[in-house]
């Protein structure tokens, strides 16, 4: 689970800090917010389909995929092996995803200055 935080949280931090460094104004800070959403959701949906239900399945449920099904069948209504991915993806990671960006996001945005004149010293030390 820590890779793909770090892999999905970096998606959503990244983004937004290169957007925001190539033309610093507020337009350009949302517009970096809104990248990092779009990104850490594609890096949610590739980690999970690639990595981390892969992973889970083989560690936590010694390889049968079908446990891994009916467990999210209570969220995902019709979901069977076949669908897996693209119904785990829109019942359960968008909107997972979607709620986590927004609640960063509208803390972030306010603090958007502060937080990247303190990230423009940290790159300016090196």
């Amino acid at each position: 689970g820590e890779l793909g935080d770090l892999i999905i949280g970096m998606a959503f931090a990244v983004i937004p800090a290169l957007i925001y460094k190539r033309k610093k104004t507020m337009k350009f800070a949302l517009i970096g917010l809104i990248a990092g959403t779009v990104a850490s959701i594609a890096a949610a949906i590739l980690s999970n389909i690639f990595l981390l239900i892969p992973f889970y399945t083989i560690v936590r449920y010694e390889g049968d995929f079908g446990a891994v099904v009916n467990i999210i069948s209570a969220f995902a209504p019709g979901i069977n092996e076949n669908n897996f991915y693209g119904l785990y993806s829109l019942y359960v990671v968008i909107p997972f995803n979607l709620l986590r960006c927004t609640i960063a996001a509208v803390v972030t945005f306010p603090l958007f200055k502060r937080i990247a004149a303190l990230l423009d010293k940290i790159i300016t030390k090196k």
